[in-house]
């Protein structure tokens, strides 16, 4: 998906640099994917926060949304597809990494890139 579709489908509005910036961070998650995932079942997680919310959209799987007190975006690809995950998830955002917990369990990892995210955030899915 491009930044523009991911966008579109979360139902939010960006800055014109910030599109620019995602699609250049979803293009690094394709590029991580086809070097890390060869062949393999992965799945994709595109963030963006504005206006107070952190949207998180797995592709494939679910997409959520929860509190988030920065603005920016990310993308990053990972082994596992989270097709089944629903509740409530915490997201560990760091600049080249992101690792998604239920309670104390981790259940999704990926790399890739970020600008403005670096933190915790609890999110819903």
């Amino acid at each position: 998906m491009s930044a523009v579709e991911i966008i579109d489908s979360l139902s939010i509005e960006l800055d014109a640099d910030l599109v620019v910036e995602f699609d250049d961070q979803i293009a690094a998650a394709d590029e991580i994917q086809a070097l890390e995932y060869p062949g393999a079942a992965y799945s994709k997680l595109a963030l963006v926060s504005v206006g107070g919310t952190i949207y998180a959209k797995f592709s494939p799987g679910p997409s959520g949304s929860g509190p988030c007190n920065k603005k920016g975006t990310g993308a990053f690809a990972g082994s596992k597809s989270p097709s089944g995950f629903t509740g409530n998830y915490k997201l560990v955002v760091a600049r080249l990494t992101v690792k998604l917990y239920q309670g104390d369990n981790l259940v999704w990892s990926g790399t890739g890139l970020q600008k403005g995210l670096s933190g915790s955030w609890d999110v819903k899915l």
